[in-house]
Formats: structure tokens, C-alpha cells, sequence
């Protein structure tokens, strides 16, 4: 989607709005709800609050559990933030003002990644380390050694998710995000976006894809269920991440230099945003998909090919 679909108003129902969602290890994301029934308009309607008594008490609850009302008295609100155009425009003008500044500092990070996984025939992977690795990865690792980001492990109080959630308008074109399929001593990455989140899914909830993992990270001939998970050589056609490998080293590099510019550099004010580290979550996203937009147009971090899913994968290794 170009943003110049949307240069009129905004709709009436946040099921429309972009929802992201920073909350690791959540049992029911917030998103689903939103988008549930006609959740959006009375979500988009109770902004700037309103009476409880126009709306049915179980909905109520229900949205209430999941932290998505809040109630005062009479009054019921929105309880996450709702970043319109005008509150969106400069806090993207500010994300891409700080992606400049930094992108000296990228690139030969950026550039080494792109040649070593060249060298290992998996140049086609090289956003899903640049991005799914460092900068939607080990940068938010090191954000959180700092407390400089929410926690999301699930409490009493917030059984079911934990961390932060927001709307905002307008959309970006297609914005990448990581999801992951944890497995004893390793995790699945995959770095999606809106048009492939489900495909990827579905690979990661595929037969015997643990024992082909465990087999290729071994280096063992994997089960013949994957055969497309290795090419004519029998090599992986996925990178495989350890801790002390030159790809998780340059992008530690490459993760530091943006978690310390979210540590020292202002963060913008964002209407109905109080808290500095939900602030930083939201931005720090906006800053990442910018640096990405410039890594590419840079010609170090091409977008990987929507048609060759693999390409947005990778094997993180925990030991060794």
C-alpha cells in the first residue's frame, strides 16, 4: 500500500488502522480482538471517552480484560495509543531524520553481512539478518538489559498478553515484523510481512520440521520430509546463527549503534503516550523500518522475494 491512498481522512474503525503489537510471549495478542465484530469503531469512538451505558457490559469486560478499555466512573476509554496523521507525520519525519544520521554507522556492518552470506550462497538472506536479526532482534535485547523497554512477561494482572499495542494511520507499505517457532536449543525466525505472516506460519507448524532442524544444525542428513530446506549440495538454504559467528557478531554491531541512539538521542513526544519506554517501542519501530527503506535504496539490504519464502528464515542456534 502507497501512503497516498491515504491522505484523506482516516476511518471511523481502528480494525482498518495499522495495529502493532510489542508483547513476546502473549497467549491471546490484542489485534484479533480489535478487529473482532465492530471492536474498531467502539475502540476509535471511545478516545476521548465515552458513557458506559451506551454499550453492553460483557463487551465491556471483554475488551477490559484484554487492557484495551479502561473505566472511570461512568466513563469508558481507549487504553492504548491512537497515533492519527497528525501525530504520525512528525513522529515518521523525526524516525527518518534519525535513520540518516545513523545509516553511516550501518553500513559496513550491513555490507559484511551481505558478503559473508554471499559467500555461503545466501545472498537472497541478507535482509532477514539485517533486519530479523539485529535491528528487530539483538537491538531490542539490548534495549531490555537496559529496563529501557517494557517487560512483557505475562503477570496476574495481564494473564493473557504484556508489553505495548498501538494503532496508527496512515499504513506503511508493507511493514516487516518477526515472529518465531522456539524448539529445544534453537528458534525458527521468520521476519514477514502483512503478505506472507500466514504463509510462514504455516511452515513453521509443518511435520517433522523440528527433526529437520535439529538435523541441519547438526550437520546429519535431515528426513526427506524437507528436501527443499537444502539445495543440490546438500547444504542448508537458510542461514544458521550462532553466538559466536561473524554474522551474529556484525550484527551485534550493527544493533548497538541504533539501541544506543534510542538510549541517548530526545525521544519525540507521541500524543497519548506517557511512558518513555512505550514511547521508544513505537518509535524505535518507525526508526527500523526506516533504516531498512535506506539500506535498501543503498543497495547493501535488498527486500527478500515473496515468492521464495525460505529467503525469510533463518536458524538461530542458542549454544555453540
Amino acid at each position: 500500500m502507497d501512503r497516498e491512498q491515504f491522505s484523506g481522512e482516516p476511518p471511523d474503525d481502528l480494525a482498518l488502522w495499522e495495529l502493532h503489537a510489542w508483547c513476546l510471549g502473549a497467549l491471546q495478542p490484542p489485534g484479533p480482538l480489535v478487529r473482532r465484530s465492530d471492536n474498531g469503531r467502539l475502540l476509535h469512538a471511545a478516545r476521548h471517552g465515552i458513557d458506559r451505558h451506551a454499550i453492553d457490559e460483557d463487551r465491556i469486560a471483554d475488551l477490559q480484560r484484554m487492557h484495551l478499555l479502561a473505566r472511570a466512573g461512568d466513563t469508558i476509554r481507549t487504553a492504548f495509543p491512537v497515533i492519527g496523521q497528525q501525530a504520525s507525520a512528525p513522529l515518521r519525519r523525526n524516525a527518518r531524520a534519525l535513520a540518516e544520521k545513523l545509516l553511516p554507522h550501518l553500513l559496513d556492518p550491513a555490507a559484511r553481512i551481505r558478503d559473508r552470506l554471499a559467500a555461503e550462497g545466501l545472498a537472497g538472506h541478507t535482509f532477514v539478518i539485517v533486519f530479523g536479526h539485529a535491528l528487530d532482534g539483538l537491538m531490542w535485547t539490548l534495549l531490555a538489559a537496559r529496563k529501557a523497554i517494557p517487560d512483557t512477561r505475562l503477570t496476574p494482572d495481564r494473564p493473557y498478553w504484556n508489553g505495548t499495542f498501538w494503532a496508527i494511520w496512515p499504513p506503511r507499505t508493507d511493514p516487516a515484523g518477526v515472529n518465531e517457532a522456539p524448539f529445544p536449543g534453537m528458534t525458527l525466525v521468520m521476519v514477514w510481512t502483512p503478505r506472507t505472516e500466514e504463509r510462514l506460519k504455516a511452515i513453521s507448524r509443518s511435520p517433522d520440521l523440528e527433526t529437520t532442524l535439529h538435523a541441519i544444525a547438526s550437520g546429519a542428513p535431515p528426513p526427506v520430509t524437507h528436501p527443499h530446506l537444502l539445495d543440490d549440495q546438500g547444504r542448508p538454504r537458510l542461514p544458521i546463527i550462532r553466538p559466536a559467528d561473524p554474522l551474529h557478531q556484525q550484527s551485534f554491531a550493527l544493533a548497538s549503534s541504533v539501541a544506543e541512539a534510542l538510549l541517548t538521542d530526545p525521544l519525540p513526544s507521541i500524543e497519548t503516550v506517557a511512558d518513555p519506554r512505550d514511547a521508544r517501542i513505537i518509535f524505535g519501530h518507525e526508526l527500523i523500518w526506516e533504516l531498512a527503506d535506506l539500506l535498501r535504496d543503498a543497495g547493501l539490504v535488498p527486500r527478500p522475494s515473496q515468492n521464495d519464502l525460505l529467503q525469510s528464515l533463518f536458524l538461530r542456534v542458542e549454544t555453540g
